[in-house]
């Protein structure tokens, strides 16, 4: 998964706190923003969805495809990594 992140730039993983645990969540335990809808931790699986990211060092928006949701373990606050 790590390679085709390298190769493709405009694929993208995002962080497990920005999506819910399970069916039935409206909003983060932290009261930021709407979660993602229609994808759960819980899940095994996913379809790839497109989003809209802001860089954090240029400002810029970027539309990178997410693919996949990180592991709580390897937590990272909110990030989308492309």
């Amino acid at each position: 998964m790590w390679q085709t992140l390298v190769d493709d730039s405009s694929l993208a993983i995002i962080d497990s706190n920005l999506v819910p645990s399970n069916e039935g969540v409206t909003s983060s335990d932290d009261g930021f923003g709407p979660l993602l809808e229609n994808v759960f931790y819980k899940d095994q699986t996913m379809a790839p969805f497109a989003t809209e990211a802001r860089k954090l060092r240029t400002g810029s928006i970027v539309a990178p495809t997410v693919i996949a949701v990180g592991d709580r373990a390897h937590d990272n606050s909110g990030a989308v990594i492309t």
